[in-house]
């Protein structure tokens, strides 16, 4: 493990092998972070929840292996006894991302620059999140979902479909091309968005 200069690592933290932590980084609370994890300049990783309930309980923060927390990323840990905030194996967290408490965030999801995520959403597996959305708490966005840049939505976002201008656009194609989804099952994907969302 490689921990930078003036960095802080309060008690209760588990860090995993080979993990790089860069400078002014603030790792807090009951925290365990996976191997492999790269965290940027002045993250702050399982701070108190951002909640007028929260009474100081324990509660913990959890980060998978092989993530990437970029510059300034802010991740909370949970609001009430017992509660947690998860994070996947290979997440991308771009710089100035936030995660609210209680957020569950699946493998491979990636989120852009300046996204903040309120409290207990939940984000599938390789869903996509661009920069500068705003999402409400308890919104679920599913499994390979693609979310526009600057959208801000209170409204579950359904797996494989892409959303811009706050509507849902069609399926996200090249996402699900990536995820080596096979031609027949995109087109049975394709079909069920347009039928759902375009058929009247």
């Amino acid at each position: 493990v490689t921990v930078g200069p003036y960095d802080v690592i309060d008690d209760d933290v588990q860090i995993g092998a080979d993990c790089q932590i860069g400078p002014h980084a603030h790792i807090s609370g009951n925290t365990s972070i996976g191997a492999g994890t790269v965290i940027h300049t002045g993250a702050n990783i399982g701070d108190t929840p951002q909640d007028l309930h929260y009474d100081g309980a324990p509660t913990r923060t959890e980060i998978g292996s092989n993530c990437v927390l970029r510059e300034y990323v802010t991740i909370h840990r949970g609001s009430t006894e017992g509660s947690k905030t998860v994070i996947g194996n290979g997440v991308l967290l771009m710089a100035f991302a936030h995660l609210g408490h209680n957020c569950l965030v699946g493998d491979g999801v990636v989120v852009a620059n300046m996204t903040m995520v309120g409290g207990h959403v939940e984000i599938g597996p390789r869903a996509f999140v661009s920069a500068a959305c705003l999402i409400h708490q308890f919104v679920r966005i599913g499994r390979l979902a693609m979310v526009g840049g600057g959208n801000g939505f209170a409204q579950d976002i359904p797996p494989f479909c892409m959303l811009q201008f706050e509507q849902i656009q069609g399926a996200n194609v090249v996402g699900l091309k990536r995820a080596s989804i096979v031609p027949e099952a995109r087109k049975a994907i394709r079909s069920a968005i347009k039928t759902y969302f375009f058929g009247g």
